[in-house]
């Protein structure tokens, strides 16, 4: 309705103009269609009938004209509310995969940190694991040698309790011997009693390595051997 309002306001407009013309020009519409006047030879009622089919079929080429115009006007008006409607819709999914793709970027900044702190991680936990290692070798080693050091000083320490005995029976036999003889000989007592004090002594020394040397780390043998 309302398109048909247009074009007939359009075809007001034309006639008008129309009519206007033939007043100014002196000459009829047909005459402006014509380029001149009628035929002087035909009747004034024809000449007017021919004159108004002219204006009529004028107005209606120009309200065609204008409907087509108008509608020309709709499906481009149309067809850029629709292009703008898909410009839109395509710049919003562009920005949506623009956020996407900031995500994604994030995602993959975030996951490489990750990977990182947890490859360092798994470089100091094996650090860590190699030291533990050398740590607990250098510990077996070392309560090794004490280990062997202690077996040695077990053996000088039965050596000595050995020579104690020795010196004990050498004792007793150099007193039998004195006895059965009939004499008491101080000189052979007291030789026999240092002689044994010595033997003591060293054993007391040799008894007494072992904790020392677990002590000290082994520093008894050195001054035993002295």
């Amino acid at each position: 309705a309302g398109r048909r309002g247009i074009v007939l306001a359009g075809a007001a407009l034309v006639i008008g103009a129309v009519l206007v013309a033939v007043h100014k020009g002196g000459q009829s519409p047909a005459e402006l269609q014509q380029g001149g006047g009628a035929p002087s030879g035909l009747p004034r009622a024809f000449a007017e009938e021919a004159e108004r089919t002219r204006v009529e079929t004028a107005i209606r080429l120009a309200a065609a004209k204008l409907e087509r115009d108008q509608a020309a006007k709709g499906r481009f008006d149309k067809s850029y509310t629709e292009s703008a409607a898909k410009a839109e819709a395509l710049g919003h999914k562009a920005s949506d995969l623009l956020e996407q793709g900031r995500d994604a970027a994030n995602q993959a900044v975030e996951r490489r940190a990750a990977q990182r702190v947890a490859e360092s991680k798994a470089d100091t936990d094996r650090k860590e694991e190699a030291m533990d290692k050398r740590t607990a070798s250098l510990m077996a080693r070392r309560a090794q040698s004490l280990r062997e050091h202690a077996r040695h000083r077990a053996v000088e320490l039965e050596g000595l309790e050995k020579q104690v005995a020795a010196l004990e029976a050498h004792k007793k036999q150099l007193l039998a011997e004195a006895q059965k003889q009939g004499r008491q000989s101080e000189a052979v007592i007291a030789t026999a009693d240092n002689l044994l004090s010595s033997a003591r002594a060293m054993s007391e020394r040799g008894a007494a390595a072992p904790k020392t040397t677990g002590l000290a780390g082994g520093g008894g043998g050195k001054a035993d051997g002295g």
